[in-house]
């Protein structure tokens, strides 16, 4: 089985899930952190928020969240 691509040959894109939050990466100071995150509150910290970064809070998991 082929898994169907993101972006059909034909222009469209698949549809978004709604609410759409824009964003991938996002880069900012840490808030809060949860056990064994590797990070700590007050630390600087760059990474991809999976569903959205355009905002004024991100949620990172600790391994993706790099000083």
């Amino acid at each position: 089985m082929i898994p169907e691509p993101c972006c059909p040959s034909d222009g469209r894109t698949a549809p978004a899930r709604v609410p759409v939050t824009p964003g991938l990466d996002a880069v900012g100071v840490v808030d809060a952190v949860g056990e064994g995150a590797g990070v700590v509150v007050g630390e600087e910290v760059l990474g991809s928020a999976v569903g959205g970064s355009y905002g004024e809070y991100a949620l990172l998991d600790g391994p993706v969240a790099k000083p």
